[in-house]
């Protein structure tokens, strides 16, 4: 009787690792973009609203404010444009306190800037920043938003250094 010859085949293993291989390398791959993604969308803890409401109870005033809460609404700002409307002001919103710098370029209207602490209190006025201008503004101290309205109305609507600035990004507004 002849001795059977066993023979050991390994290309349905090295299939199997080659299959198990590219679906852990896919399910890294989505992972990893997921990832990216989420860390995107979630570069502002603000919601997403185009317009709210900014207040301060003395002098009282409201305006409607443009939000520029994302990346690249904060880095467009007012460039190119030459007026506000539908909004009286547009407000950069930041997730934790930070020195902040603007500039006018291509920003043909001036405007003053108005700096908030973390309270919503009025830190710092730029008044008068002159329109096309690419010399930095920058944030004497860690701000947590900044309001750019059209320049003269900080000192015509009565927002001084220790005004309280009040807003809820929540509440979306239509204007």
């Amino acid at each position: 009787m002849a001795a059977k010859k066993t023979t050991l085949d390994f290309t349905q293993g090295k299939l199997r690792q080659t299959w198990l291989g590219y679906v852990l390398a896919g399910a890294v791959f989505l992972i990893a973009l997921l990832s990216i993604f989420a860390a995107l969308s979630a570069s502002s803890a603000w919601p997403l609203c185009r317009y709210i409401s900014v207040s301060m109870l003395s002098p009282e005033l409201v305006l409607t404010a443009e939000l520029a809460a994302t990346s690249r609404a904060k880095l467009a700002g007012m460039q190119n444009r030459s007026t506000f409307s539908p909004a009286d002001a547009m407000l950069f919103t930041y997730d934790d306190p930070k020195l902040v710098s603007f500039w006018m370029k291509d920003t043909p209207i001036p405007l003053d800037i108005v700096f908030l602490d973390a309270a919503g209190v009025v830190s710092q006025i730029e008044p008068s920043a002159p329109s096309e201008s690419i010399e930095p503004i920058e944030s004497e101290r860690p701000i947590m938003a900044a309001l750019e309205v059209p320049s003269g109305t900080a000192s015509s609507r009565g927002i001084e250094i220790g005004s309280r600035m009040i807003f809820d990004p929540e509440l979306c507004i239509d204007p």
